[in-house]
């Protein structure tokens, strides 16, 4: 620093010289006279981030220092990050109607004059106890992360508390804010009490949403009209002088939200005025050529593990098939999928046919025109499916996709022709990934991570004011521990079922069949499922041990677990880095209590991944019963009765054995039946006549310690061994389980199905 450059430039006023003889080094501190000097000149220059470094050096803090640099940091950021704001702050001309004081607390404040009175913008002129009374009566829609409008910004420190204590919501969401403030002098006044810049400020943070000055009731609305996705506010917190003549603003501008919702509603019915199934049909099935390209709406959420991303591999593999194709998704954490989104794309795109993951028409009212086709994926086998309610609305133009079509069938009701077999996907990129140098010798990746005798404690826990209840939970936990003890296994559902079943006849206990179901589920998963898989990674931690073979957990919460947390690496982020992960790693395991053809293994295999495989009775089941029904000539048997019917002597018996063995590992009601879902199974290519589950299987599937060590030894000593397997599994799920093939499957279904009810419909008019 030019000491007298300094001092000169300050005399004459010159922002710029002084910013120059700024630069270079400084004394550890200054004196206060020296400082306030040059950052008034900066100030008045704005430049806003040298004053604030200026003030920096002060060697004693005072109160109108710490105003001045909260102040200078804080236009710095609106100038940076809320440019239409700073404009107006540094627009709004002097106004002494706001002041900064010391509170009764000797915490600063505002006062307002409004007429002849002065009027404190902290209740009872103490603001710390004013900003814990609005926490308190906000807790509920706070912590769930309710949009909220704040009436004013008032003194700022419910602002300030807001930005830097953000609720913790499912899959890194957030909490949207609409800061509004009519009058810029009362922000200029708030913003020198508190620092609002940095990342974790109110200025920088992208879900506060600021509408500042007289029209902030108009830009609230066109923001809100425009965006479509910002969650409308759903409460507001009055903290500024002008709070209620505001409230009437804040419900105009969601009132305008849902008017424009529903003047859309005629749009979209005008869009569809003689939509043509056999038109759909026809350009779904390709049978217009590439004059027509047909429109698919694809509707996900960020808020999600995988879904978004299956849903963006579906959208290139039908780009890629030559369709168009727009996804509905939130462009933030702070946004929300909203319906006037979707109708919006439904009036500007409209469709040819709409899909979602886990989701399906009946869920969305009156959204979508009852003739456009609607596609439910259905992954994850969730209770807005699972009800005999949604299957009894399923029309003509829904159709549901999953790997358990008799289950959504028999127990719910949903219409055969209207269920299509289909199991996870994957894509193909096995040519385009390059290994972790870092990863380790053996992976697992899940969040099945939960410590099973903990979550035994919790849950018995939470079931004290139920001790019938309690007492079967806990005995029937009891008992699959001992299991495992043992160096057994629960391997399926319909075990774990049995064995509640049979602890509350044994027990007398007066336990309804509805919540026996309940808690049977819930100690297959997440109970029994953590259980299941941990045992194979426990053989798989001793194995390394012994042979000194690094292993990683992948995923989280292992760092927490009493015996596997030494093997934890955190979590890996989905797509490339756990395609990395899979390819570096010598060994990766999937371990499963149901089929192994799925997600983990799938996406695996086809990034160069070798994987052990825990056999689970469902992958030789399964195979076994569908090669003796095709080598006995029975190709066209739907069911076991059909079987039955023409089966005698050996056959018959052969047919009875393969049939229990299926049903112990897929039964689920007494509606199930093996033979439809082994046909099941066999529409959605995860199994084959003549064929392995996956190729080789036999080589890599293991069902103890000392058969996953001898696999582990094997082809870590013969690695071109593991490659050609590699090799051979790619090639089989490339034609089974990528999304071109299976949304061509899909389509080319959907497309027949769809002409097929136009000549049925035709046929009723005749």
């Amino acid at each position: 620093m030019d000491r007298q450059a300094a001092r000169d430039a300050i005399d004459r006023q010159d922002a710029g010289g002084l910013d120059r003889a700024l630069d270079g080094d400084w004394h550890a501190r200054e004196e206060g006279e020296f400082l306030h000097s040059a950052a008034g000149v900066l100030m008045a220059g704005r430049r806003w981030e040298k004053a604030a470094a200026v003030l920096d050096r002060l060697a004693e803090e005072d109160a109108g220092g710490r105003m001045k640099r909260n102040l200078c940091r804080n236009l710095a950021a609106m100038r940076e990050h809320r440019p239409g704001i700073y404009e107006q702050l540094m627009s709004s001309g002097v106004d002494n109607r706001y002041s900064v004081v010391a509170s009764a607390t000797g915490h600063p404040t505002v006062l307002c004059r409004k007429g002849d009175k002065q009027v404190g913008l902290s209740p009872n002129h103490r603001p710390v106890e004013g900003l814990a009374g609005v926490i308190g009566s906000l807790r509920a829609p706070y912590a769930a992360g309710e949009a909220m409008a704040l009436l004013g910004v008032g003194d700022g420190y419910f602002l300030n508390h807001a930005a830097k204590n953000p609720p913790t919501l499912l899959l890194g969401g957030q909490q949207a804010l609409y800061v509004l403030e009519p009058d810029v002098h009362g922000l200029l006044a708030c913003l020198m009490i508190h620092d609002l810049s940095g990342e974790n400020g109110p200025i920088e943070q992208k879900r506060f949403q600021w509408f500042v000055g007289e029209d902030w009731a108009e830009s609230l609305r066109r923001r809100l009209l425009g965006d479509g996705m910002l969650p409308l506010p759903g409460f507001n917190v009055s903290l500024g002088i002008h709070a209620p003549e505001m409230v009437g603003g804040v419900m105009e501008a969601n009132r305008a939200v849902v008017e424009a919702y529903d003047e859309l509603n005629a749009k979209v019915k005008a869009a569809y005025e003689g939509f043509a199934w056999t038109d759909v049909a026809n350009r779904l099935m390709g049978n217009q050529g590439d004059c027509i390209k047909p429109r698919v709406g694809l509707i996900t959420t960020k808020f999600s593990t995988v879904l978004q991303y299956s849903t963006a591999d579906v959208a290139e593999a039908l780009e890629g098939m030559g369709f168009e194709v727009r996804i509905i998704i939130e462009p933030s954490a702070y946004h929300r999928l909203s319906k006037i989104a979707i109708r919006r794309m439904l009036a500007e795109f409209r469709p040819d046919l709409v899909m979602q993951i886990d989701h399906h028409r009946q869920e969305y009212g009156d959204l979508y025109p009852p003739q456009l086709p609607f596609v439910c994926w259905g992954q994850d086998h969730l209770p807005n499916l699972k009800t005999v309610a949604v299957g009894k609305k399923w029309t003509s133009a829904d159709f549901l996709l999953t790997d358990a079509v008799p289950t959504y069938v028999n127990a719910y009701g949903y219409p055969r022709r209207q269920c299509i077999a289909l199991p996870k996907l994957t894509r193909d990129e096995m040519e385009d990934v390059e290994p972790s140098a870092d990863a380790p010798v053996i992976s697992f990746v899940s969040n099945a991570s939960h410590d099973p005798r903990r979550l035994l404690e919790q849950k018995l826990d939470e079931l004290r004011p139920a001790p019938a209840l309690q007492e079967l939970v806990g005995e029937c936990g009891r008992r699959i521990l001992d299991v495992y003890e043992k160096g057994e296994c629960v391997p399926t559902f319909v075990a774990v079922r049995e064995c509640v079943q049979a602890a509350q006849r044994e027990m007398g206990l007066a336990v309804g069949a509805q919540e026996m179901e309940h808690y049977a589920n819930w100690l297959s998963h997440p109970f029994n499922d953590a259980l299941y898989r941990q045992q194979a990674l426990i053989w798989a931690g001793e194995t390394a041990d012994e042979l000194s073979l690094s292993m990683g957990l992948y995923g989280k919460g292992w760092e927490s677990h009493p015996t596997l947390g030494k093997y934890a690496r955190g979590p890996v982020a989905y797509g490339r880095e756990l395609a990395q992960l899979t390819r570096g790693s010598r060994i990766n395991l999937q371990v499963v209590p149901f089929p192994c053809v799925h997600q983990r293994l799938l996406d695996g295999v086809m990034a160069g991944g070798f994987f052990l495989i825990r056999e689970h009775p469902v992958d030789r089941a399964m195979p076994a019963l569908l090669d003796f029904l095709h080598q006995i000539g029975m190709d066209s048997a739907l069911h076991s009765r059909d079987a039955l019917a023409r089966l005698s002597g050996a056959d018959r018996e052969r047919f009875v054995h393969l049939a229990e063995a299926v049903a112990a590992c897929t039964k689920t009601s007494e509606l199930d039946d093996p033979v439809e879902m082994a046909r099941c199974f066999e529409e959605a290519r995860i199994i084959s006549p003549g064929e392995q589950i996956v190729p080789r299987f036999d080589e890599v599937a293991f069902n103890s310690a000392r058969a996953l060590r001898e696999m582990i030894e094997r082809f870590l000593n013969d690695p071109k061994a593991a490659e050609r397997i590699v090799r051979q599994q790619a090639t089989s799920i490339r034609r089974r389980f990528t999304y071109p093939a299976g949304m061509r499957r899909v389509l080319d279904r959907i497309g027949r199905l769809l002409s097929e009810s136009v000549i049925k419909q035709e046929g009723l008019a005749a």
